[in-house]
């Protein structure tokens, strides 16, 4: 299924339902993304923190990169930490979505990494979507509350309310 048809079921499913679906469980939610956090650092040998502090949001946890590591560092020739802080995926309340910041990966030149990364998102029953992506797709979902205004799609599955 491609990802807008997958937004677009997504979203009527939930189209009246703003901040979280009815059967949320953020413990059971957050121990499925420290199981991508472990397989991250193990796969990826990225340092990373999860940011778990998110309120009046549409996702619920982030990972973010704290250093890149030697996997990272010897794809890119660098022993730069640029990256630092560089929010990696940030995980929907809906449809067990993850958007996936491919600019970090395209920017480092090291898009197989990126590959690797949306495999795991997949063995973990997510559903990865390129962070670009969301931000170039107009909104055209059927919630009462998001349509009739001009936002991407980002806005209605990862941004703050």
């Amino acid at each position: 299924m491609h990802i807008h048809d997958y937004l677009l079921q997504t979203d009527a499913k939930h189209n009246c339902q703003i901040f979280f679906p009815e059967k949320f469980d953020m413990a059971i939610e957050l121990s499925r993304v420290i199981l991508v956090d472990q397989n991250i650092k193990k796969s990826l040998q990225l340092i990373t923190e999860i940011d778990s502090t998110a309120q009046d949001a549409y996702f619920f946890a982030d990972i973010k990169v704290v250093h890149c590591g030697p996997v990272v560092q010897a794809k890119t020739n660098s022993n730069s930490n640029s990256n630092s802080n560089s929010i990696l995926l940030r995980f929907s309340n809906f449809g067990n979505l993850v958007s996936v910041n491919d600019e970090f990966f395209e920017k480092n030149a090291h898009n197989d990494l990126c590959v690797l990364l949306k495999k795991i998102l997949v063995k973990n029953n997510f559903v990865p979507v390129d962070t670009s992506w969301l931000f170039l797709k107009k909104y055209d979902g059927a919630s009462p509350y998001f349509k009739n205004n001009d936002f991407p799609w980002w806005f209605r599955f990862f941004d703050y309310a």
